[in-house]
């Protein structure tokens, strides 16, 4: 998961960080008009309290006896109330004059107002003197005839305490019962969309299994979504279509060089038949420089189309006695002294045999052709590599690289010799396709050249147990 998530391209980490950011923006947002949404009902609340505690007052007015115009009789509650609330919480009764009548102990009255023309809003504000903010509301009380005033006030402070601990109480709750409920929220969008992106997992496994080597392999269609059918049925036309172009440019190719053998095979004996002249030997020696194209195309085209090479065990040490054994007439026929190593041990590899024989042969005939006359060619196996080692002129070091890219040749004396300049890019294609490499360093006693074909060697008893 974690690394599937970390993984930029993907569709589904891309999918989940989005979802992850509208859930935060989500909340962010939820918790911002909670919080405002409560500010409010706070604030009405507030209020509320403070006209509450007007009515409170109010209805512990009493008429008075005598000299006493009115009587104020709290509860305890409310008493106790007052002397435990300091300057937080005040009151002042009045009459239509302003006269005051009753008071709290901690009270400002010359804050209050003291004109009430209308009571068309009886909310009002005003600063104590240790500049705490205060709101109150003014009460209309008709007794008997005359009317007097309530009016309760309290700071700012206390209300605001109030409301904070309030909404301290509401969002932490919020967070709390939130919180699991967005983490439980994600983890069920993640593996619903985990379980939702299975089939298209399974058709990118099955489209890396796509190998032209299988042209009848199809991505099956079945329990994928409507929305990736039509892309995957794409990908069935189109590899259809490849492999079936590639199937018939690959027989094409095939046939064409099987169609020109014969006839080169046919000619060459005729040629013979006529008799040993410079001009029939001339004639023989570019029939076999035809025929060597001919099969050094078709090893081109073999190798362009790798996936299709059936890879299986091959005993290197058994191929190169064979390339050697078939080269062992032309050595005699230049008077030119093949010399061997021990190829006793197996040394086993996976590959394709005939790309193996014509890559070392290429690389021998090559030593052959390049070495001056009647010199020797040494040939063997060191470790997991054929070495070959002409005694030609050592090649530059500026063009070690060179001569094997395609079509390259050192000299025209070379190419009239090789051919078209082929040979050592097969032999080079044909290491990268069997994971090795080829390069070619100078001798060490500085007379000749010394080619390296460099295989990756595996356990062939393993091999050998397997097949």
């Amino acid at each position: 998961m974690s690394r599937r998530l970390l993984n930029q391209n993907s569709l589904l980490s891309r999918l989940l960080l989005r979802i992850l950011g509208i859930t935060v923006i989500t909340i962010v947002t939820t918790y911002i008009v909670v919080y405002s949404t409560i500010d409010r009902s706070l604030e009405v609340l507030r209020n509320q309290t403070v006209e509450e505690q007007a009515q409170a007052i109010k209805s512990s007015l009493r008429p008075g006896k005598s000299v006493n115009k009115l009587v104020l009789d709290l509860s305890r509650d409310l008493r106790r109330f007052y002397a435990n609330a300091d300057y937080d919480y005040q009151y002042v009764v009045r009459d239509a004059d302003g006269t005051i009548l009753f008071r709290s102990s901690f009270s400002y009255p010359e804050r209050f107002p003291k004109r009430f023309p209308a009571l068309n809003d009886s909310r009002f504000t005003f600063t104590g003197p240790n500049g705490l903010e205060f709101s109150g509301v003014s009460v209309l009380y008709p007794l008997e005839g005359k009317i007097f005033y309530v009016q309760a006030a309290q700071t700012t402070r206390a209300a605001d305490r109030f409301s904070d601990e309030i909404s301290n109480e509401i969002m932490s709750r919020l967070i709390w019962v939130g919180a699991p409920f967005y983490c439980a929220l994600l983890l069920i969008t993640w593996i619903t969309m985990r379980r939702g992106f299975r089939p298209l997992q399974r058709a990118a496994r099955e489209v890396e299994k796509m190998n032209v080597a299988h042209p009848d392999f199809q991505i099956p269609e079945r329990e994928l979504p409507d929305e990736i059918k039509p892309f995957i049925k794409t990908i069935n036309f189109s590899f259809q279509r490849l492999a079936r172009s590639i199937r018939e440019q690959k027989e094409l190719t095939e046939n064409l060089a099987h169609e020109l053998r014969t006839p080169l095979s046919v000619l060459k004996a005729n040629i013979e038949m006529l008799g040993r002249t410079p001009q029939s030997a001339k004639i023989a020696r570019d029939v076999d420089a035809m025929t060597k194209l001919v099969n050094q195309m078709l090893d081109m085209t073999r190798l362009e189309y790798a996936d299709m090479i059936e890879m299986r065990p091959v005993n290197l040490a058994a191929v190169l006695a064979q390339v050697c054994q078939d080269l062992w007439p032309l050595f005699l026929k230049d008077h030119r002294e093949l010399r061997l190593s021990d190829m006793s041990e197996p040394v086993m590899i996976r590959g394709e045999p005939d790309l193996i024989y014509r890559a070392i042969r290429n690389v021998m005939d090559n030593a052959r052709e390049h070495s001056p006359a009647r010199m020797p060619v040494d040939v063997g196996i060191a470790g997991r590599a054929i070495i070959v080692r002409d005694y030609g002129p050592v090649i530059p070091e500026e063009r070690r690289a060179q001569i094997f890219q395609r079509l390259h040749r050192l000299s025209d004396r070379a190419a009239k010799k090789s051919g078209a300049g082929l040979g050592l890019s097969i032999v080079t294609r044909t290491m990268e396709v069997h994971g090795g490499s080829v390069r070619v360093e100078p001798a060490n006693d500085g007379n000749g050249n010394v080619f390296i074909l460099d295989f990756n060697v595996i356990d062939h008893e393993k091999i050998l147990s397997s097949t």
